[in-house]
């Protein structure tokens, strides 16, 4: 059968599915980042103590779900060992990733993060200068259809959760030490088994993606090498950022599958949210080119088998440290598809992901970057993104449904990141998401490179969508205050924003507006020491 790709419809150059040999390390040495959070939670240590999946030997449980009753017992595997010996790591309190395969980075000195009391008094960039196409309000065609909001019934309650995973996306294996390594969704997956959240949910059946699918995004050349890459029997290899072994065909294309099934399933109303534990990564892959450990642009194709099954719009929201380069290039001209990624900037790899990079033609303004100036950000620099640029743009596009590109690498001590998001910061981020599209959001992993951190804030996700079972709007939750380093990033994101969505946004567009805004934001917020616990015993101040 002959294969017919996406490649002229994106202007990509086809043939590579992987950079030259000698092109840069798109992950060069980071500054050291916060310490990452405990892993004193005895789910997480049963988790890890519990593991029995070896990379290359994919299995399912007897009952034909991957979260079913484990498999006998039997001598710990590599994986195994490994895992063991980081949780003796987390339990001495050293986390060093010495007892899982990590490759050490030279860690230069972070610059020192601004006091959050400092909040108030930013200045902004100003706005673009040229003028840009202003969208009207996007009513909806008349026969524009639109997808029940309301709640599931009461006995499909306990399940309105789907989580999709399978086990032979270990067989993805480097040759040597990699921070994209077997353990990421092997210990996630645990984790979600040892402390009951995945019995709670639907377990999803995960499947491979077709030729079809994976054409929607990506150029016939590119399948074929993808799935050349590595035959059977042949010996693991790298060739620049990438790395390839005998199970790295079938792993890219079940990571591709699992996330349509997941929001397929959600789209179709067997579930109200999902999950989709993936790797390898997806949110890199260009049209025809795998970089960045990516080879499938995973929640793009999840994007449009949405748009083929039915959904008018559909809003993707990437909060990976690194910015979506592959899922801007496959959305940038369509208007049915909003793209909204916080990543940092300022040369960070993939070097992409300009607040100027606000969509073409009649897709402008569907593309939203907030670019961090610096490393060392958290849970209040990023709900401040939200609160004043990310959601307000988002209710103005009105999406039938939310894919995440749910990478926790921006989680305090990843060894890439260098910023300091914790659990509880995702969840909020993961919260507001709620709000939208009736509820109906799909959250697939992407990066996060510290393990331990990537399953306590991928967990936290999930507990946040089991909460929320009804699909109502969360409780609010209380509000730090953000460091004023992060206001020239976000008044950047709603310069560029306003002018497309002006009945939204239109306030904060220009200097004056956004520092007033930010300001009156900073004032109702709460400082850092007012959110900290108090000690037992301790007096009031």
């Amino acid at each position: 059968m002959r294969l017919r790709g996406a490649a002229g419809r994106h202007g990509a150059r086809l043939g590579r599915s992987a950079p030259r040999s000698d092109a840069p390390n798109p992950h060069p040495p980071l500054p050291p980042s916060p310490a990452p959070p405990s892993t004193s939670d005895p789910a997480l240590g049963q988790a890890l103590s519990d593991l029995h999946l070896e990379p290359g030997a994919p299995r399912r449980p007897p009952s034909g779900s991957p979260f079913g009753a484990p498999p006998p017992a039997r001598a710990p595997s590599r994986l195994t060992r490994a895992a063991l010996a980081r949780a003796a790591s987390v339990a001495s309190g050293s986390d060093s990733d010495a007892g899982v395969v990590v490759k050490k980075l030279e860690e230069p000195v972070v610059e020192a993060a601004a006091p959050a009391d400092e909040a108030a008094g930013a200045a902004p960039p100003a706005p673009p200068a040229e003028p840009v196409e202003t969208l009207p309000a996007v009513p909806r065609a008349p026969n524009e259809t639109r997808l029940s909001t309301a709640p599931l019934q009461p006995s499909l309650l306990d399940q309105a959760v789907a989580l999709v995973y399978d086990p032979g996306m270990e067989a993805h294996a480097p040759p040597g030490p990699h921070v994209e390594r077997p353990a990421r969704v092997a210990v996630l997956a645990a984790l979600l088994r040892s402390n009951g959240m995945a019995a709670r949910c639907r377990a999803v059946a995960p499947r491979a993606a077709t030729d079809g699918e994976l054409l929607r995004a990506h150029s016939a050349d590119h399948v074929r090498a993808v799935d050349a890459s590595c035959p059977p029997g042949a010996a693991s290899y790298d060739r620049g950022d990438m790395f390839y072994s005998p199970g790295t065909a079938s792993a890219a294309r079940l990571a591709a599958g699992c996330v349509a099934q997941a929001a397929l399933a959600v789209l179709s109303g067997e579930a109200r949210r999902a999950f989709a534990i993936v790797r390898p990564p997806g949110h890199h892959a260009q049209c025809a080119r795998a970089q960045g450990f990516c080879f499938f642009n995973n929640v793009a194709l999840a994007a449009m088998a949405a748009r083929e099954a039915g959904a008018a719009r559909v809003l993707v929201v990437d909060f990976d440290v690194h910015h979506g380069d592959g899922i801007q290039a496959l959305t940038l001209d369509r208007p049915d598809i909003m793209y909204v990624s916080l990543h940092r900037g300022g040369g960070f790899y993939p070097g992409t992901g300009h607040p100027v990079e606000a969509g073409t033609g009649a897709a402008a303004g569907r593309n939203l970057n907030v670019a961090w100036t610096r490393g060392g950000l958290g849970d209040a620099e990023y709900d401040a993104a939200f609160d004043l640029v990310v959601m307000p743009a988002a209710r103005a596009f009105d999406p039938d449904l939310v894919l995440v590109a749910a990478g926790f690498d921006a989680a305090a001590g990843d060894p890439l990141g260098g910023m300091a998001v914790t659990p509880a910061g995702f969840a909020s981020m993961t919260r507001r998401l709620l709000t939208l599209a009736g509820g109906r959001v799909t959250l697939a992993l992407e990066g996060g490179y510290n393990v331990s951190a990537t399953a306590a804030c991928a967990a936290a996700c999930v507990e946040v969508l089991l909460a929320d079972r009804d699909g109502g709007p969360p409780p609010d939750a209380p509000r730090a205050r953000p460091s004023r380093d992060a206001a020239p990033a976000i008044a950047a994101a709603a310069a560029a924003m306003a002018p497309h969505w002006p009945a939204a946004l239109g306030p904060l567009g220009d200097a004056a507006g956004f520092k007033a805004a930010w300001g009156d934001y900073c004032a109702a917020a709460k400082p850092p020491r007012a959110l900290r616990p108090r000690a037992p015993g301790a007096a009031a101040a």
